[in-house]
């Protein structure tokens, strides 16, 4: 087979990859520009963390039946914006902290998710006394 220095293709224009390349190391640097304006509002820590939550990255997506594609399929997007918010430690810890005080600002005016100590006794059925 003889080289005639002729190719084809997409990769063949080796300015056009390195044009390519540069385009999108630019628009990620955008990304996550766009994501650091986002953070350092606490309004748009509220969002980013109801977004985090809604896509179900802190649970299991497993079901045992076909939803667990769909909520895989939520989670890999809630993971993509998870993996941004982690370019800037500070701002997502600052989420996670408010969030936690945003919780524990609503159980104290709703009282607790569940009951810790049991005020009364509880009587099992079939137990003796």
């Amino acid at each position: 087979m003889v080289d005639d220095g002729f190719r084809e293709g997409p990769l063949a224009d080796k300015e056009r990859v390195r044009k390519k390349g540069l385009q999108e190391r630019l628009d990620r640097r955008t990304e996550l520009n766009d994501m650091a304006y986002i953070l350092s509002t606490r309004s748009g820590r509220r969002f980013i963390w109801r977004l985090l939550s809604e896509t179900g990255i802190f649970k299991s997506s497993f079901t045992g039946n076909n939803t667990t594609f769909f909520n895989e399929g939520r989670r890999d997007i809630g993971l993509r914006f998870l993996v941004d918010t982690q370019e800037f430690p500070d701002l997502y810890l600052l989420m996670v902290k408010e969030s936690k005080q945003a919780d524990e600002k609503a159980d104290k005016e709703t009282g607790p998710r569940m009951m810790e100590t049991p005020s009364a006794r509880v009587s099992v059925v079939g137990a003796e006394e």
